[in-house]
């Protein structure tokens, strides 16, 4: 692309790791979460942590607190710059540094954790009488990085907790499956099988 100005979206999403290197593995600002969802921001303290996920169509940094996996906002500054990181392989986190006036994070990149197993969460059912207690279902990964518990054919539901750990930890086969422990609330256990 010839001229001056700014680059466009295709000049970083994929990049393929040509401009990524040192810069990504360091990157580090701080940044409001743009339309923080009220009701969430109610329950965050200073130093909540999140996670930052490339999400949507188009194309959105969304925000998650990472205890309970809820939608906090958005991202829009320095979009482009952690966009293109994200789409090299990099991956973020978010920490709530100020609530008042308005709510801040400090981004920076996400240094891998491991959930402790067996990992509590809840599967939310595609439909009525889905989970059975005691039932084992087979954990896997959506297109959009979501898990999904299948029954071996197909979808039963989705776990919405922890948007980048569990997801990494079904990606590296840590988690495999989850076992119901109350199917009245979706509650279940996930572990290694």
């Amino acid at each position: 692309m010839g001229g001056s100005g700014g680059s466009t979206y295709s000049d970083h999403i994929g990049r393929g790791g040509q401009a990524a290197g040192p810069s990504c593995a360091l990157l580090t600002f701080d940044v409001p979460v743009s339309s923080p969802i009220a009701t969430v921001v109610a329950a965050l303290t200073v130093g909540t942590i999140c996670e930052v996920l490339l999400e949507g169509a188009p194309a959105q940094l969304r925000v998650y607190v990472r205890g309970s996996g809820d939608l906090l906002g958005a991202i829009g500054e320095r979009w482009q710059e952690l966009t293109g990181c994200i789409a090299d392989g990099y991956r973020y986190e978010a920490e709530v540094i100020a609530l008042f006036p308005a709510v801040r994070v400090r981004i920076r990149p996400r240094v891998t954790y491991q959930l402790t197993m067996p990992f509590p969460a809840h599967v939310v059912p595609s439909g009525p009488g889905l989970l059975t207690a005691g039932a084992s279902y087979t954990l896997e990964l959506g297109i959009d990085r979501k898990v999904i518990a299948t029954d071996g054919t197909s979808p039963v539901g989705t776990i919405p907790e922890e948007p980048a750990a569990l997801p990494d930890a079904v990606e590296i086969k840590r988690a495999t499956i989850a076992v119901v422990t109350d199917p009245t609330t979706g509650a279940v256990d996930v572990r290694q099988r």
